[in-house]
């Protein structure tokens, strides 16, 4: 998988190395979604800007601040009782200015092909991918940028990546394993498995 990646972030490294952000109510069970929609609004705000810059973006104050903000946004579409995908479509047009073009949702490593396929079949398109686990945490969330020409990806837990336009699916099967022998910050190993994916293709309103 890292042979793909083209420029490195870790979330958990972005929030500890700033003492107060780490401590504000919308991060404190993680900033994937906030990071994930912030990482979109900036692909397409700025789509020629390197994968290095954009992630150095990312990692500034300011815009971990509008994380914090953005992820307690989401958090309040799950208070009001919206799930997965209805979940997402109901927070991007707030948090990013982006409306749900198409929606698709799989489970398990099967459904790796369903999303591959499905990215496949509408791009060129800007994506959010939340996905729950079988046990331990309760989700996760990717972004990505799809063209004839390939696939840009972000996973805040690990960077960017750039994938060739017929390597997605072998991609998705290497974050599934990737996840499945996850090792966090302290050390703590984890076997986090893909349960329910939602993937929901997001364009200009």
């Amino acid at each position: 998988m890292k042979v793909h990646r083209v420029a490195k972030f870790k979330q958990r490294s972005a929030l500890s190395n700033n003492a107060a952000i780490k401590e504000m109510p919308g991060v404190q069970n993680g900033a994937c979604i906030g990071l994930a929609f912030a990482w979109l609004r900036r692909r397409l705000q700025q789509p020629s800007e390197t994968p290095q810059r954009r992630i150095q973006y990312l990692g500034q104050e300011d815009t971990l601040y509008k994380v914090d903000v953005d992820c307690s946004s989401f958090n309040r579409c799950y208070y009001r009782s919206a799930r997965g995908i209805e979940r997402i479509v109901a927070a991007a047009p707030n948090i990013c200015g982006m409306s749900s073009r198409s929606a698709i949702e799989a489970s398990g490593l099967t459904g790796l092909e369903v999303l591959a396929s499905h990215i496949d079949e509408t791009l060129p398109g800007y994506y959010l991918w939340e996905c729950t686990f079988t046990e331990g945490v309760t989700s996760h969330a990717f972004a990505l940028y799809a063209d004839g020409s390939g696939m840009s990806f972000f996973d805040p837990n690990s960077g960017e990546y750039r994938i060739g336009a017929k390597g997605k699916l072998a991609f998705f099967k290497q974050l599934y394993n990737h996840y499945r022998h996850y090792v966090s910050m302290k050390g703590v190993k984890a076997d986090l498995q893909f349960d329910k994916l939602f993937l929901i293709q997001l364009g200009n309103m």
